[in-house]
């Protein structure tokens, strides 16, 4: 996903902002791209070598595409706007789309925040801790779905959480976070409901930040 991003950022990032980048793990990749104010989807069929004219999107009044991610349980995408607003769509052979579908809203989303998606194992969760123009919101939110996006609910996250999420991942049934203070690194084994830190071999008082996973 990072290497597709940073390929489709310096193929065209002189035109817009490439907010975000989905591959479904074999050679179809989609990317969510804002330009005044205006979301459009781009896809590509051969991992990223190109990348056809795209497609606009609607989101709700004045939100944009924040996040995309591909849901490998129900072959299909999710997308969430910087209102909290989340979508589900299912690619087409013919390079197009069907059934793009509005669903539950996040709760107690931002106004407007960055809101960045992730999947794995059947969960999708979503998460944010900047608002639209890259202030940190006073503590980082987090939402999991257990159907594909189609309902949300808001995970509670420990105290110790308080400090910038940065990122969030998934691998062989273990979900990662990192966040810009001590413990740095968390660790969720149950599909993001709990977290536990996970202690890093360096010293917390120095002053650093942890951005990916």
């Amino acid at each position: 996903d990072e290497d597709l991003e940073n390929f489709f950022r310096g193929l065209v990032g002189n035109l817009f902002d490439v907010v975000a980048v989905a591959y479904d793990g074999v050679s179809e990749a989609w990317a969510l791209t804002v330009t005044s104010g205006s979301t459009a989807r781009y896809r590509s069929r051969n991992g990223g070598q190109t990348w056809p004219v795209g497609s606009g999107f609607t989101f709700v009044a004045s939100s944009v595409g924040t996040g995309i991610a591909w849901d490998a349980t129900r072959s299909r995408y999710v997308i969430v706007g910087s209102k909290g607003d989340t979508y589900t769509f299912v690619p087409t052979e013919d390079g197009g789309s069907t059934g793009i579908t509005q669903r539950q809203t996040l709760p107690t989303a931002p106004t407007t925040g960055t809101i960045h998606l992730r999947t794995g194992g059947g969960t999708c969760l979503a998460w944010a801790s900047l608002d639209a123009s890259g202030t940190p919101l006073a503590a980082s939110l987090l939402w999991r779905s257990d159907d594909g996006g189609e309902t949300w609910a808001a995970v509670a996250l420990a105290a110790a959480f308080g400090a910038t999420l940065t990122d969030v991942t998934y691998a062989d049934g273990v979900w990662l976070a990192t966040t810009t203070s001590a413990p740095y690194l968390w660790r969720s084994d149950d599909a993001g409901a709990t977290w536990e830190r996970v202690q890093l071999p360096l010293d917390e008082s120095s002053s650093w930040a942890l951005h990916r996973a």
